[in-house]
């Protein structure tokens, strides 16, 4: 008497002599789903989007459901076709589970140091640069005032008397002319508003120019102020003129990265996505607007030393 199909099913005592033929339209299933879910885990790698929020990582995975049911779906296919595929029970079992989540570049489940996004690595960069030139500036003003202070105070007083040139007036003007028009550049792009972003880019480009325009001027009143000295150790106008200097040559370098983001800006380049640039051009010119109030400060300072020691001398 034949054994049915059912029956051997059923049987704990299965003949070694079952090959693969006997269940080859369920090797093809089984093929074919392992290469979509193979497909699906390479896609899920090449589209992944990750983004810095609380958790600092969110994946979007169009294929999670599909790779879950493929796992759930392997091991009850397992058991099912553990009599019928003798020969292939490594092979059908040997498929690699749904990646974990959350997945590797989450800090709780990372095993090895992951990088960050490109546009966090790139704030990072913004930022320690714009930290570097701060200590930088710091230092220098620092120093100007405290040797301003100790010539004062010391046996070789500055003999005559300092005054800034009226022209840094009007410069200051223009250079908090050149933040605002680039911050409201920068919020119409996260808009995306374009043409308020090229209008507001070309005031910025004009009022750099002016600045620097004018600014030379200042500087060569600073100058003028130092020729009229004795000795050049007897004015203070040097010290100031180099600090000046120090300054308007960052401003030169800065106005070289406004014209590149303006060139940028005319071509819609930046909007709510992609505005990193912008961003760093903004914030480096608002970091000029600050050390630029900073001197306007340590040179005042240094005016009521330098004019009171000569008035009470």
């Amino acid at each position: 008497m034949a054994i049915s199909h059912r029956d051997r099913l059923a049987s704990d005592s299965i003949p070694r002599s079952i090959n693969a033929t006997d269940c080859r339209g369920l090797l093809a299933i089984i093929r074919l789903l392992h290469a979509i879910v193979r497909f699906a885990d390479v896609y899920h790698v090449a589209t992944r989007v990750t983004q810095c929020k609380a958790c600092h990582a969110s994946v979007n995975d169009p294929f999670r459901d599909l790779r879950e049911f493929w796992a759930r779906w392997n091991v009850q296919a397992a058991r099912a076709c553990w009599h019928l595929w003798p020969i292939s029970r490594t092979k059908l079992l040997d498929v690699s589970l749904p990646p974990s989540f959350p997945p590797a570049c989450h800090p709780m489940s990372a095993s090895k140091p992951q990088l960050l996004p490109v546009e966090a690595r790139t704030s990072q960069g913004i930022w320690l640069f714009l930290a570097s030139l701060a200590i930088f500036f710091l230092a220098s003003i620092l120093l100007y005032v405290v040797y301003i202070a100790m010539r004062v105070q010391g046996d070789t007083p500055f003999a005559q008397p300092l005054a800034l040139p009226w022209s840094f007036i009007p410069s200051t003007v223009l250079l908090v002319g050149v933040s605002f028009c680039l911050e409201m550049a920068y919020r119409g792009a996260k808009r995306d508003r374009h043409k308020q972003v090229r209008g507001y880019m070309v005031a910025a480009c004009a009022m750099g120019l002016g600045f620097l325009a004018i600014q030379s001027d200042g500087m060569k009143r600073l100058l003028d102020g130092l020729a009229e000295a004795t000795t050049r150790n007897e004015s203070a106008y040097g010290y100031t003129f180099i600090l000046v200097f120090l300054h308007a040559a960052h401003v030169a370098g800065g106005m070289v990265g406004l014209w590149i983001t303006a060139r940028n800006a005319m071509r819609n380049a930046y909007d709510h996505e992609r505005s990193i640039g912008l961003r760093f051009c903004t914030l480096y010119w608002h970091f000029l607007d600050l050390v630029w109030v900073a001197l306007i400060a340590s040179f005042w300072i240094a005016i009521w030393f330098v004019n009171s020691k000569a008035a009470g001398g």
